[in-house]
């Protein structure tokens, strides 16, 4: 099962790198709105285990699972073994996960753009709860691609973002709130730029 390592940084310009990965030459490969479902059962086993089981939706249906390495892992990253796939009806995947105990547990949106520079996958993550910037590649790549977009000053984490959403809500004095959403009027508003975006061609199309 394929490793995935990461780390997120966070109070981000996100203009700001987006400029440096630009004048870097990096490849542009794409934005995105995601609306995101994740299932357990009602004990919250899957969490209890660290397993997250998750059906997306960008444009693309996917299904993850994410569950902690078997093997060692590398220290001042977050590390996961995961598998994706494609599915064509995510109706049939709900059914399927229902059948097994599984119910949606909460959901979460984010506008996500993608890069690829020096072999790191790297994530502008518009979030509900603030802007933050993900990391994906080799242990020894990420600090390079983050000093060389400037945010190697930043705080950096190994948290989710469930686990960052919760920790903004406890520091803003909000209820606990697993979801995290957009407002159906910053939903909307996001959604119609990504569309002009797209439309003018500076979103290229990824199938």
């Amino acid at each position: 099962m394929p490793m995935e390592t990461e780390l997120k940084y966070l109070g981000v310009n996100l203009d700001d790198v987006r400029h440096r990965l630009q004048a870097l030459g990096a490849d542009f490969q794409g934005k995105r709105f995601e609306s995101n479902i994740v299932f357990d059962d009602e004990q919250r086993s899957l969490k209890g285990r660290g397993i997250l089981v998750r059906l997306r939706d960008d444009g693309r249906r996917i299904l993850t699972l994410k569950r902690p390495p078997a093997g060692p892992v590398p220290e001042g990253v977050k590390a996961w073994d995961e598998h994706e796939t494609r599915i064509d009806d995510p109706g049939v995947i709900e059914t399927l996960l229902g059948t097994l105990g599984y119910a949606p547990a909460f959901s979460y949106e984010k506008v996500r753009e993608e890069w690829i520079l020096e072999g790191c996958h790297i994530c502008l993550d518009q979030m509900p709860f603030g802007d933050f910037l993900e990391i994906e590649g080799d242990p020894l790549a990420i600090p390079v691609a983050a000093s060389a977009l400037g945010v190697k000053s930043c705080e950096a984490s190994t948290k989710n973002y469930h686990q960052l959403n919760r920790e903004h809500r406890e520091a803003v004095g909000l209820e606990p709130r697993e979801s995290f959403v957009f407002d159906s009027d910053k939903k909307k508003a996001l959604l119609a730029q990504l569309s002009k975006a797209s439309e003018s061609g500076q979103i290229p199309h990824r199938s």
